[in-house]
């Protein structure tokens, strides 16, 4: 569906152009990450794998992916969590709500139709063909055809974020939660604290040991062999089968054998108080960072890694199945056209270059964490991180090394001025001027309230405006520096703070734009699209011709001086929560995201 808003922004920007509705999903382009893969399930032949990057479905006969789900009418977010079937249905819960996938349709959910629905971490059946939905932060939802109920911390739940669910029979319910377990029996709630046996800490995870016995997993505690009736829980020693002795997921299998990943190496089985290990000469079975396990049909028991590898367990035989994606993780924190068209994405630990096709892509520098990302008016990139300050010249990766007493900052933001200067903002809420050779410190350390500098921007006055990390926004007149607090604001936190094409300064906070006017000195709030519609505003940019593009928790919205357009997923954007948006020198728009990779679609195809 697409929407319209009428927006009072000519004093911001006024370019002839109009963009009109359009664009479908086969007109986007997408790199994304499915390497992260976080749940597991058989269904028939078919091994349904959910990662942050959607659902991949894995034809077992034939050893391919046949189909690829991503977020959109069938699925509500690309960030899947849990899996699981009854009969011929498949239950999908994701970070925006749930998938129902019957042989002839999909039904989506979201919190928009039940309230609690998102965030989704696990799902249960109940005997009387209730479903319990557990939420990171929003308690339970559980669903029948004739009624739905939410149960948080006020109906007793031990806490709202819910890692397990077990239904024992019809009368007991269990809760993992992360303050602890805890049980509905008998219209009763009881909390199985250490007068069970069971140490405080987040209970991640539940395993049916037999007819009355659960496994517990305790994070960082290992594994527990609890009864809900009456027993104290054992504890099951790990005897240095795992790293750190630190287990993320556990199942049972139909002959009572628990199997266990560990969360920083290594697959084994537990039976008759003894432990098994499998593979653990092979360095990608024992180093990989496992996520989950899951028991399929026949035996086979499949294990899914944060780097894209399936392991699977028949018979103690292993195999291996790879899901290497074209991204390293799902952030895109920044993208930057170099002078020669070439696109860089700071994907987590990585720049990535491409020249607009996921075949092109290829890492141009590992630095643990892209801080900031900019090209200078000269052409050359420029990028901070937690190894130091980079500068690329002429195709060439350059170490820069600011002479700085007593050590050299940690840079979070970078900006240009029109004189061609670089301005920094630090992690200690520093702000520093390089000049090509000499850098000089504007604003020491604690002068500027706010903590870390996230962002600086320089206007056409030379005002130097610098962002802090809890949302202050203050500025430098050459003299001295005022700061603008959260009251000039609405008392809201300001996300995004960037220079207009008229060389203003525009600011961006949950739902509202606001411009500044160097006339009166203040700040001027601006109309705006609902966020109750678009999602809360976080990310502004500007193009070459001058529309404003607005980031958004679910899409984006182009404003262009006389329409404004919102794109959404109805629109085919397959990603919510923008972090970084570009348009390029062929007029292509570059969506990144948090957790859904970057979006790429030819302007022309909005029109």
């Amino acid at each position: 569906m697409k929407k319209r808003f009428a927006i009072c922004l000519l004093l911001l920007i006024g370019i002839p152009m109009a963009l009109s509705a359009g664009g479908t999903e086969a007109d986007w382009s997408y790199f994304d990450n499915h390497s992260d893969i976080r749940a597991l399930h058989q269904v028939g032949d078919t091994l349904w794998i959910g990662t942050n990057g959607g659902i991949l479905l894995y034809d077992l006969l034939s050893e391919r992916v046949v189909s690829t789900i991503k977020a959109g009418e069938r699925l509500p977010g690309n960030s899947v969590r849990t899996i699981v079937s009854r009969a011929h249905t498949v239950l999908v819960g994701t970070d925006y709500g749930l998938s129902i996938f019957t042989p002839s349709d999909t039904t989506v959910y979201t919190a928009a139709d039940i309230s609690g629905l998102s965030d989704v971490r696990c799902i249960a059946y109940g005997d009387t063909g209730t479903i319990y939905m557990g939420t990171y932060g929003h308690g339970v939802v559980a669903y029948d055809s004739l009624r739905t109920q939410r149960i948080t911390r006020e109906d007793s739940l031990l806490d709202n974020k819910v890692y397990a669910i077990a239904v024992r029979d019809t009368h007991t319910v269990l809760f993992a939660t992360s303050l602890g377990l805890c049980a509905f029996r008998d219209s009763v709630w009881v909390s199985y604290q250490a007068g069970a046996g069971l140490p405080r800490g987040e209970m991640r995870a539940l395993a049916k040991s037999d007819d009355e016995r659960y496994y517990v997993l305790i994070a960082g505690r290992g594994i527990y062999r609890f009864n809900s009736v009456k027993e104290r829980a054992i504890r099951i020693r790990l005897r240095e089968t795992f790293i750190e002795n630190d287990v993320a997921a556990i199942a049972v299998d139909a002959d009572l054998t628990l199997w266990a990943a560990g969360r920083f190496g290594g697959i084994a089985s537990y039976a008759n108080g003894r432990w098994r290990s499998y593979a653990s000469e092979d360095p990608e079975i024992r180093d990989a960072r496992w996520k989950c396990v899951t028991v399929g049909s026949d035996g086979v028991v499949f294990f899914g890694s944060s780097g894209g590898l399936v392991a699977s367990v028949l018979d103690g035989v292993v195999r291996k199945i790879s899901f290497r994606s074209a991204l390293r993780s799902g952030y895109v924190g920044a993208i930057v056209e170099d002078p020669e068209g070439l696109m860089l994405l700071a994907n987590g630990p990585y720049l990535l270059s491409t020249r607009g096709d996921s075949a092109s892509l290829a890492v141009e520098v590992e630095v643990g964490s892209v801080f900031a990302l900019i090209k200078s008016p000269t052409g050359n990139v420029w990028l901070s991180s937690p190894w130091g300050l980079l500068c690329r010249s002429d195709g060439e990766w350059l170490q820069v090394n600011p002479v700085i007493e007593p050590r050299a900052p940690t840079f979070l933001s970078l900006a240009f001025g029109a004189d061609g200067h670089l301005w920094a903002g630090s992690s200690a809420g520093e702000v520093y001027r390089f000049d090509g050779s000499i850098w000089v410190r504007y604003a020491e350390r604690h002068e500027i309230s706010g903590g870390p500098i996230v962002e600086v921007v320089v206007d056409r006055e030379r005002l130097v405006w610098a962002l802090s990390r809890d949302g202050g926004v203050h500025q430098y007149d050459g003299a001295g520096w005022t700061t603008f607090g959260p009251d000039r604001f609405g008392s809201v936190k300001i996300h995004a703070l960037r220079r207009s094409p008229s060389g203003g300064v525009v600011a961006v906070s949950d739902g509202t734009l606001w411009r500044y006017d160097h006339a009166t000195r203040q700040w001027v709030q601006l109309s705006g699209p609902s966020p109750d519609v678009v999602g809360g505003y976080r990310v502004l940019y500007f193009d070459a011709v001058g529309r404003m593009y607005l980031g958004t928790t679910e899409g984006v919205v182009i404003f262009d001086g006389e329409h404004v357009r919102w794109i959404g997923p109805g629109d085919g954007l397959r990603g919510r929560n923008v972090t970084s948006i570009l348009v390029d020198r062929e007029e292509r728009l570059w969506v990144g995201f948090r957790n859904d990779g970057v979006a790429m679609i030819s302007l022309e195809s909005l029109r």
